[in-house]
């Protein structure tokens, strides 16, 4: 009996090294990257103090040309947009660089469907941010917020850093991008290759808790601007804005809506796909969005 205990001892003991050299490993990785998403990451993180910060998903990332804003707007621009990201990320974003620095002016771009309603498994906005949970204040709450089992799951460093491909890829990876910016492409979309997806505008009581928790925190410290770009095709965002409006309201947040607006969305020369605008319509959006943000820009 007594071998067996000290057998199962001995392997428990393996695996617990095994797990936080496993660790070790990814955040020699994580903190070492030359380039890609995991040192952009990084660098919005921990190195970042231009004065106006852009948030949001691809939209803000590809369709903000900081070059335009900050010819513009005189101040220094930087994109914090992530691809596929969602409010419950950018409020954790948001968390690790006010605990560094405020900015001047925090720009989000919405998007509805992304943002505010119910459409995947909210997990997958918290998965970036597995690198930072257990050493950034404001970070770990967000997990046990979108699942309380994420509490006991983080202990094992395997699953925390379980992107370990990403992170050897980002080691060696020199790809930089200009203040955060993605610049999108030069292709055209192809108006017959559009599929309209039957949108149930349904609010996310989660994603409603970050967004309020987010315009909260930010407004307390600085200037926040909200802004919706146009969406191919989109004549009527069928209520979908109805909460934002709401929430810009009681924050006393400006809100630029050009969700809708008809010198794009039906100019398909304009996207590269439904939502996204291609390097034309970028540099077109860039040019009227900066000129707008300068009217409330205190």
């Amino acid at each position: 009996m007594r071998k067996i205990i000290i057998k199962l001892s001995t392997f428990l003991l393996i695996i617990i090294a095994f797990d936080w050299a496993y660790g070790l490993f990814a955040r020699y990785l994580i903190d070492h990257a030359k380039g890609g998403d995991i040192y952009l990451d990084k660098y919005v993180c921990d190195s970042t103090k231009a004065d106006l910060l852009i948030f949001g998903s691809s939209k803000a990332q590809n369709q903000y040309f900081p070059d335009i804003l900050e010819d513009t707007l005189n101040l220094s621009v930087f994109n914090c947009g992530k691809a596929g990201m969602g409010i419950i990320y950018n409020f954790g974003r948001w968390k690790m660089i006010s605990e560094r620095y405020v900015p001047k002016v925090v720009v989000y771009e919405f998007l509805p469907v992304l943002d505010m309603m119910v459409r995947d498994d909210n997990s997958i906005f918290i998965n970036p941010l597995r690198p930072y949970y257990g050493n950034r204040s404001g970070i770990d709450s967000i997990f046990w917020e979108i699942d309380k089992t994420e509490r006991y799951k983080m202990y094992s460093k395997t699953y925390q850093y379980h992107s370990i491909l990403d992170y050897i890829s980002c080691y060696s990876d020199s790809t930089r991008f200009y203040n955060g910016f993605k610049c999108p492409s030069d292709s055209e979309l192809d108006p017959s290759t559009v599929k309209y997806e039957d949108f149930q505008y349904q609010l996310d009581p989660k994603k409603c808790f970050f967004v309020e928790k987010f315009f909260k925190d930010v407004t307390s410290k600085t200037q926040l601007i909200v802004v919706v770009s146009p969406m191919y095709s989109f004549h009527d965002d069928h209520g979908g804005l109805s909460y934002l409006r709401k929430i810009c309201n009681q924050y006393n947040v400006p809100l630029i809506d050009h969700f809708c607006d008809l010198d794009f969305v039906d100019d398909p020369h304009l996207y590269v796909d439904m939502a996204h605008l291609n390097r034309k319509g970028s540099i077109k959006w860039s040019k009227l969005i900066s000129s707008e943000l300068k009217k409330f820009i205190k």
